[in-house]
């Protein structure tokens, strides 16, 4: 049998739930140690091994993971390879520069299987683009609701105080964070792998622009809270 027979038999009866939970998104997700748990019997059926590795690559100035998962055929010695990549941060708070490549190691190792496997997401809740569309349809109406409801109670409040709304009005949108945080979140969210979507889902916000500032330091506050666990 050829080795991209094989792999189209190993890619077909991959199954790898995802049972792993992010409390943070709200989302569950499957980690490279769930892949490579779920694989190896289909390696043993099918007398083939899988090797990843890892490279580091400098790409104008920063400095990127790239792993490579390669599929190797014990009988005839042919392989098949894939790979992906990860950025690493230039620092992380509480954690130290193995901490930080390993991160993006993992990562970048996670996609490369899922490449070379063919693990499709199109069938799970969290990245159904139908369904994501229709919570952040939802999101956004409970967020206009809001603000009317808001407004409503405002008015009432203060019938014959113009000036008093407007002070409102004011006081409201200084409480939405700025564009530098939302870029200070979004940069964030792409170094570890968090998906934006799933985010402003959790929060009811049809994008990170409309988060309070609140919101933004409860998310700070939990990447903090992750750190120092991982660099306990």
């Amino acid at each position: 049998m050829a080795i991209h027979e094989k792999l189209l038999k190993i890619q077909s009866s991959m199954s790898v739930p995802k049972n792993q939970h992010n409390k943070f998104g709200n989302y569950d997700y499957r980690s490279c140690e769930d892949i490579l748990s779920a694989l190896k019997p289909l390696l043993a059926q099918n007398k083939c091994t899988v090797t990843v590795n890892d490279d580091l690559v400098l790409i104008g100035d920063r400095y990127y993971i790239k792993s490579t998962a390669t599929l190797i055929d014990c009988e005839s010695g042919e392989s098949i390879s894939n790979g992906s990549y990860a950025r690493e941060e230039e620092s992380k708070k509480g954690m130290d520069s193995s901490q930080i490549t390993g991160t993006a190691s993992s990562y970048a190792r996670k996609y490369a299987l899922n490449g070379l496997l063919l693990l499709d997401d199109v069938k799970d809740a969290d990245t159904n683009e139908n369904q994501q569309q229709g919570q952040n349809t939802k999101a956004n109406k409970n967020q206009q609701q809001g603000q009317n409801a808001g407004a409503n109670k405002g008015q009432q409040q203060n019938q014959n105080t113009t000036g008093s709304n407007k002070g409102s009005q004011n006081g409201t949108q200084k409480k939405m964070i700025d564009y530098r945080a939302v870029e200070t979140l979004r940069k964030r969210f792409q170094d570890n792998g968090v998906d934006e979507a799933k985010v402003c889902s959790a929060y009811k916000v049809s994008d990170l622009s409309k988060l309070s500032v609140s919101q933004y330091e409860n998310i700070t506050q939990y990447f903090e809270q992750v750190k120092e666990k991982c660099a306990a």
